[in-house]
């Protein structure tokens, strides 16, 4: 009251209410331990019938989407219930629904706390991402007394879900410090990962990333962090991001943009992007490292694919999975390899030449060997090169006894 009088303001006395251990604003009820949902929103919830069709079934889930914030795997309790919203889904109401219904009902209704925010205190986003979603955890504290400030979840788009594991787990990493601008920007902070191969590319100044990794790293430098690992059994976010939340809006839509933009940039002269999705089709090698990449499933793969599992962390997928790229350059399918030297090799230039105009755009197993081979067999190359064979050396006469012949 006294800061009151000092700035000359005044209150209405009949909208004021004092010694209140809590205060319920905006359907939100905050206390000293913490934010939770009003409980006049959580019993509306619970007594509201099941729903009679598809416009009741979207009623109810945006009713239940205000409470969202309490709820970190309401993505995965209401998946049966989003289903049933697509014109293209037959409507029967069904056990699996109903059970969907009560367990969100339910999940409301115990009325989880998050902590306020303290810009005093250290903070630590906890990230993952699965093959449907990312996962992203504010939290406070030390070790031993870690609070929730605020949870977030969202679903993968068709086309994030075609990204390698080490790209979603990227993704999850820049969407979840985005996520919390407000509260991470201007501070020191700490991400933890459960994905271990992304420590040193986000910690270490001269790590060489894919190019998505690469394109949400620069949008990242504005922040001050450091990536840590923790193993996903003691990762809390690891089973928020396989139970998102519907929504599916992304951070950095440029990165897409980015990714064609080098595609289309790294077609080789003399072939078009058509010729190198169609081989790529119809290469057998190529589309199964294009699943294991999507899938991350090295474990159980051929000898064929064990040249592209050593550069696993730089492959990437591109144009909706139909052609693959390791680094910044185009992975050429068998078919189009020799192809490719010869142009590269057109005006007959050495090896270490062509090497250089192929490894500019394209990549392929054994790259270096196959050049050398194409070139050792160009007649012109051979009839003009210098020979290096050195004349054989001649011995002489060995002397019968000591010092019978002298310098």
């Amino acid at each position: 009251m006294q800061r009151l009088r000092e700035k000359s303001l005044t209150l209405n006395g009949d909208k004021c209410e004092f010694n209140k251990s809590s205060v319920e604003f905006f359907g939100h009820i905050f206390s000293s331990s913490g934010v939770s949902p009003s409980p006049t929103k959580v019993q509306s919830l619970i007594e509201v019938p099941p729903p009679c069709n598809r416009e009741e079934v979207r009623s109810f889930l945006g009713l239940a989407n205000y409470c969202a914030r309490f709820i970190p795997y309401l993505a995965s309790l209401s998946e049966p219930l989003r289903d049933l919203t697509r014109q293209s889904v037959p409507w029967p109401w069904e056990e699996r629904h109903a059970k969907s219904f009560n367990d969100i009902k339910h999940a409301i209704a115990q009325h989880c706390h998050m902590a306020y925010f303290d810009s005093r205190l250290h903070s630590t986003v906890v990230v993952d991402a699965s093959p449907v979603g990312l996962c992203a955890m504010l939290v406070q504290g030390s070790d031993r007394s870690n609070k929730i400030v605020a949870l977030a979840s969202r679903s993968l788009t068709a086309v994030e879900k075609r990204y390698s594991q080490t790209e979603r787990e990227a993704l999850a990493v820049t969407w979840g410090i985005t996520h919390f601008y407000l509260y991470l920007y201007g501070s020191k902070f700490t991400v933890i990962t459960d994905h271990k191969p992304l420590v040193p590319l986000f910690n270490r100044s001269n790590s060489s990333p894919p190019a998505r990794i690469e394109r949400w790293m620069l949008h990242l430098q504005q922040y001050d962090f450091s990536l840590d690992y923790q193993p996903g059994a003691t990762n809390p976010a690891d089973y928020l991001s396989r139970h998102p939340l519907a929504s599916t809006s992304t951070v950095e839509p440029n990165a897409e943009v980015h990714i064609n933009f080098i595609v289309e940039n790294a077609v080789p002269k003399s072939i078009n992007m058509d010729e190198i999705v169609a081989a790529t089709t119809l290469d057998p090698v190529l589309q199964a490292c294009i699943k294991a990449v999507e899938g991350n499933s090295w474990y159980s793969i051929t000898p064929e694919l064990q040249c592209f599992k050593n550069v696993k962390n730089e492959l990437s997928v591109a144009k909706d999975g139909k052609v693959l790229l390791c680094d910044h350059r185009i992975v050429i399918p068998s078919i189009l390899r020799d192809r490719i030297i010869t142009i590269a090799h057109q005006g007959h230039q050495g090896v270490v030449r062509t090497k250089q105009l192929i490894r500019e755009k394209v990549w392929f197993p054994g790259i270096d060997k196959r050049v050398e081979e194409k070139i050792s067999q160009c007649i012109p190359c051979q009839a003009t090169s210098s020979s290096t064979t050195r004349e054989p050396i001649q011995m002489s006469a060995l002397p019968t006894h000591p010092w019978k012949e002298s310098a």
